[in-house]
């Protein structure tokens, strides 16, 4: 099945399979726009 829904990950918008490298964040507000599942990673 192909991947779909949204994010907001403070206030920028994320589409279905769109990546997104966040640095220098001390919060990180998740916001759901449709049904989505997010997958985190942390590569420090």
């Amino acid at each position: 099945m192909p991947a779909k829904g949204a994010v907001e990950v403070n206030g920028v918008r994320l589409d279905a399979r769109d990546g997104a490298a966040i640095k220098d964040e001390l919060v990180l507000t998740v916001t759901a726009l449709e049904d989505a599942e997010v997958v985190l990673v942390d590569a420090a």
